[in-house]
């Protein structure tokens, strides 16, 4: 899920579904952000929590829903409530219509692809204060849409802006702290586009900038003008719907080695989404490590 002045590819978590897509889909969104009170309105990128609060390392239960990581928070000293950890989300916090129907609205946020008719914009809203564990976020600003049912919203990256979060599926733990990555084989650097992390990989005889996405299902979802060698023609694997724009989807093994942060996986099969521009890894492939995101240095782990 994204809020993002350009189209992006994401995963295909239900909440993508929630615009019209197919479960197997993935989610190319664009979107424009416009204060309340602008005139003339401008977009404006995604912004993580005002202030941040952390004495000392805090663990919290992980828990899943489908694919996806969750947790439970506590929203202005309500709840608690289940969030979805989606790190191919740009906004910090979305919400269910629900929570966020009483909520000041300071913008709004355009949905769909640039150029298609999306869908009708949701509401931009403020959240004081956001608790997981002994993490303490105010002034968040959360998109309040609809959502997959089983969760009451889904939580990016951006929140955790001045913190290393670190999901372990094995554990079935989050845990946030100050402390800062150490160098080591499996650690890399990323950037974050829009609130969304991406980092280089090698895919067959390709490097490819990807985006770390939790929230998809699959292993590695790449545009048709990737270019990667596969074992065989790719296969009809399903198609998707945002808005007005129809996509396809096919698939095949790749011709070679996936390499993510050090580690190896030999041809997986990889998706092929047409009429989408970016790449993503994503959770078939990253809920065998354990994932950090120090976000303060723009580092990542992968760790066994």
């Amino acid at each position: 899920m994204t809020i993002t002045r350009r189209t992006v590819l994401l995963g295909a978590t239900l909440l993508g579904c929630a615009a019209g897509c197919s479960p197997a889909a993935p989610r190319p969104r664009g979107t424009a952000i416009a204060a309340a009170s602008a005139s003339p309105p401008g977009p404006a990128g995604p912004k993580g929590p005002a202030d941040t609060q952390l004495a000392a390392d805090t663990t919290v239960a992980l828990g899943s829903f489908q694919h996806i990581g969750t947790v439970e928070a506590m929203l202005n000293g309500k709840g608690p409530y289940r969030f979805g950890l989606d790190s191919g989300s740009s906004a910090a916090v979305n919400l269910s219509p629900d929570l966020g129907r009483d909520l000041p609205q300071i913008g709004s946020v355009q949905n769909g692809p640039p150029g298609s008719q999306g869908r009708p914009p949701s509401p931009l809203v403020r959240v004081d204060s956001l608790a997981i564990g002994a993490a303490r976020f105010s002034g968040v600003e959360a998109v309040a849409e609809p959502g997959p049912p089983g969760v009451d919203g889904m939580i990016g990256v951006l929140l955790f802006e001045k913190l290393t979060a670190t999901l372990d599926y094995r554990r079935q733990t989050l845990q946030l702290s100050n402390r800062r990555l150490s160098d080591g084989p499996h650690v890399v650097a990323f950037t974050l586009d829009h609130g969304i992390p991406n980092i280089d990989i090698r895919a067959g005889d390709k490097t490819l900038t990807v985006t770390v996405d939790t929230g998809g299902p699959g292993v590695l979802d790449v545009p048709a003008t990737a270019g990667l060698p596969f074992r065989g023609a790719p296969t009809p694997a399903g198609s998707g719907r945002i808005g007005d724009t129809t996509f396809t989807i096919r698939a095949a093994p790749l011709d070679g080695d996936l390499v993510v942060a050090g580690w190896t996986k030999q041809a997986p099969t990889v998706r092929i989404v047409d009429g989408v521009p970016v790449a993503s890894i994503a959770a078939a492939f990253l809920r065998d490590y354990v994932i950090a995101f120090d976000l303060p240095a723009n580092r990542l782990a992968l760790t066994q």
